[in-house]
């Protein structure tokens, strides 16, 4: 006699956050108060997600982008020394998409976390920072970052980007520079930082 199999688990139900209005006594409240409330409070668009975890979010990303700008300003000075011609193009081609996603991307994150911060809202709700994963906290290291950028840091950093595409839609449709999505230019960042990261590779070998 066979037995009936173990039905699976019922989906564990996603909590349902409230979207109070922001208390009138927001700014006197200091920054561990406002971040409590914060943590209790769903995005308005979608209220199973909380604006403490957006927030956090936000800030981790905006410090990613930061390490990645340290070490592309560290790289620009190594390749400039290597006198390689090739090299250099690929690299300032990889520095506009750069500059084009990633450096104007990073000023909208900021800009909506300081927002959460001093008002308790967005900028612009129709721009939800949704939680993601970020690559591993020793990729985030800052001026003391050593790892080696062609092995470690940009496989992993490109890979962040093409994960935030598919995981925030608006970057489909918010223009960053001309009419160019966010999403248009952090592929473009994406395939020429691949472009960049191969011929940096054989100028090594």
């Amino acid at each position: 006699m066979m037995l009936d199999p173990t039905p699976d688990p019922a989906p564990t139900a996603k909590p349902i956050f409230k979207t109070d209005p922001v208390p009138q006594d927001w700014n006197s409240r200091n920054d561990q108060q406002k971040l409590a409330w914060l943590d209790e409070q769903g995005l308005p668009s979608d209220p199973t997600v909380n604006l403490g975890a957006s927030y956090r979010c936000g800030a981790k990303i905006t410090r990613l982008f930061s390490v990645a700008m340290s070490v592309l300003r560290r790289l620009v000075e190594n390749v400039k020394t290597t006198k390689n011609r090739n090299l250099n193009q690929h690299l300032n081609l990889f520095l506009k998409a750069f500059n084009d996603g990633v450096g104007r991307l990073s000023n909208l994150i900021h800009s909506n976390c300081m927002s959460l911060l001093s008002h308790g809202a967005y900028v612009d709700g129709t721009i939800p920072l949704l939680p993601v994963a970020i690559p591993d906290a020793q990729l985030m290291g800052g001026d003391d970052f050593t790892l080696p950028f062609e092995d470690t840091f940009l496989g992993a950093f490109l890979g962040f980007l093409s994960v935030l595409i598919a995981t925030w839609p608006w970057l489909q449709s918010v223009k960053s520079v001309a009419d160019i999505s966010y999403a248009q230019a952090l592929k473009a960042c994406v395939e020429t930082g691949q472009t960049f990261s191969k011929e940096f590779q054989k100028s090594l070998r």
